[in-house]
């Protein structure tokens, strides 16, 4: 079968891995995958193209990939697909997400649903991204990540430091710098290294922070990061601390490279993490006790990773999600 996802991304993000390890899986089988992306985004050997044309025709498959490419091209690509062509349609996000204001989001989320009635499916990346809809043909089916990568589990040891990343664009949402300020005291009286990889409009005000609390030997800012797991074989702990989230990709990461990971419950999370088990839950309160509990207590530490690490290999490989989708597309939805 021949597949076309579009994205209207300048970045490579959480969409754009979505894009790459399906898409990848999918070539591995015997399928054939083209990216539209006019910003020349690369793909991790996906082929790419910047045009969206006649050419469509070709396609048995479009999957239109995150909010901004169905908002920009949903109209476009039914111009030019055959009429024997499946229109698929992807939601990452939460789909009312008030970043830019109230208003505005409410406008936004209904034009969306609205358009996802155009699609033959809607395909949630977390049961959470918007409400269920006898009208609206819609199926979850989780991000999932390449578990065929092979890593050394050699960690550096956490009792002579413990590595705690945050990754994600640096904004209030994502909440670095609340988390540094929760988290001071812990990074101060131990011995902690605190990565945070993205960049963003909260640089400078983290940037201040750090220098007016003696922490810039303590707390590194790094610039964005394409490969994640090249940061994560030598971290000991993940926060996420963002007040939405879907279903992030650091986190399935983190628990695959046996990263003990804290988060808020929020969004999807909770469809990947059971609290004490495989991860721990988190609030402004317990953050410092969570922190230092992961820090001291090497078998509940070890109990956590590894039973993150079983999590990601039975249910979020990238091999039975592209199942999924498969079967998706032999339903004849």
């Amino acid at each position: 079968m021949n597949f076309l996802f579009v994205s209207s991304s300048k970045f490579f993000g959480g969409g754009e891995r979505y894009i790459v390890n399906l898409g990848n899986e999918l070539v591995r089988r015997g399928h054939s995958v083209t990216v539209y992306n006019k910003y020349k985004i690369y793909f991790h050997g996906l082929i790419v193209t910047n045009e969206l044309s006649r050419a469509t025709s070709k396609f048995d498959y479009i999957i239109l990939n995150g909010s901004g490419s169905l908002l920009r091209y949903i109209f476009k690509v039914i111009k030019y697909s055959n009429s024997e062509c499946k229109l698929f349609y992807v939601q990452h996000a939460q789909l009312l997400n008030f970043e830019k204001g109230y208003i505005l989001g409410i406008l936004r989320g209904v034009l969306i649903y609205c358009l996802m009635h155009f699609v033959d499916l809607n395909i949630k990346v977390s049961r959470t991204v918007f409400p269920s809809n006898p009208l609206l043909k819609s199926k979850t089916i989780h991000n999932a990540i390449d578990t065929s990568v092979n890593y050394s589990i050699n960690k550096p040891d956490k009792n002579l430091c413990f590595n705690i990343c945050m990754i994600g664009r640096l904004e209030s949402n994502k909440g670095q710098l609340k988390c540094l300020k929760l988290l001071k005291g812990t990074i101060v009286n131990y011995n902690i290294n605190f990565h945070l990889y993205g960049t963003g409009e909260d640089y400078i005000a983290i940037n201040q922070y750090l220098i007016e609390n003696n922490l810039q030997d303590k707390v590194i800012l790094h610039s964005f990061i394409d490969k994640i797991d090249d940061a994560l074989q030598n971290m000991h702990l993940l926060i996420s601390y963002s007040s939405y989230e879907a279903l992030p990709f650091s986190i399935l990461e983190a628990m695959y490279y046996r990263v003990a990971v804290i988060a808020k419950p929020i969004g999807g999370i909770p469809e990947i993490i059971s609290d004490g088990k495989n991860g721990l839950f988190t609030t402004d309160v317990s953050i410092s006790t969570d922190v230092v509990k992961l820090i001291e207590d090497g078998e509940f530490y070890q109990r956590l990773t590894e039973n993150g690490y079983q999590t990601i290999i039975e249910k979020f490989d990238i091999k039975i999600k592209c199942d999924e989708f498969l079967e998706a597309t032999k339903e004849g939805i």
